[in-house]
């Protein structure tokens, strides 16, 4: 859960074979697989990871969030009551000069200057989010091997994470826990899935 030298547990080429291992298990056991990728809230970056950073003059893992937060609680503010205020810019900047790879920054200063007016300069930044949103990345790459297993062995796949990144609406609680709404987007794709699955078992004549 550190991004410093991260380890995973499962590389992308064991999450493959064994994704193709349960397909194989499953179609033997005379069940019929489905595939599903991760949605994810899109434009805002994953953090939930935690990196190192200065902490009263000393080193220590917080969450990007937390030290933007930590930083206006010394100035009595908060990220709400900060926006559009001289203090959230100079928190962003020392930020950004000590923390550049840090997206959660770029993504707040890429907020304020739409809030601003500043559209240009808000999709500069939200690119250098992007550009610095590693998190994110890690999650693609796994989806991209789903895809390409579905692809591969001719298994129903339900592209969560493309459908959510197309959606405008607010889907999610978080950065990556669905609302009610984004449940139920689940849900009628689940539904769509498994209706089209039955229609074409039955007219195979398959029990």
């Amino acid at each position: 859960a550190r991004l410093e030298n991260p380890q995973r547990r499962v590389p992308p080429d064991t999450f493959e074979d064994n994704l193709r291992a349960m397909v194989t298990r499953a179609r033997d056991a005379g069940a019929t697989p489905l595939l599903l990728t991760t949605p994810l809230r899109p434009f805002v970056p994953l953090i939930q990871n935690e990196v190192l950073a200065e902490v009263d003059g000393r080193s220590q893992w917080v969450t990007q969030d937390w030290w933007v937060n930590r930083e206006l609680e010394k100035r009595g503010l908060t990220l709400e009551t900060a926006t559009g205020t001289l203090e959230l810019q100079e928190v962003l900047d020392a930020g950004l000069e000590r923390y550049p790879q840090w997206p959660y920054l770029h993504f707040l200063r890429a907020r304020e200057h739409q809030k601003a007016g500043r559209t240009q300069e808000a999709r500069a930044a939200l690119s250098r989010a992007a550009q610095h949103d590693s998190e994110r990345r890690v999650m693609d790459e796994y989806a991209e091997r789903v895809r390409s297993v579905a692809a591969a062995l001719d298994v129903e796949l339900i592209d969560l994470a493309r459908t959510f990144a197309a959606r405008r609406e607010l889907l999610f609680n978080d950065v990556v826990h669905p609302n009610i709404q984004g449940h139920r987007v689940i849900a009628d794709q689940l539904a769509e899935a498994l209706l089209r699955l039955d229609s074409a078992a039955t007219s195979s004549g398959a029990p």
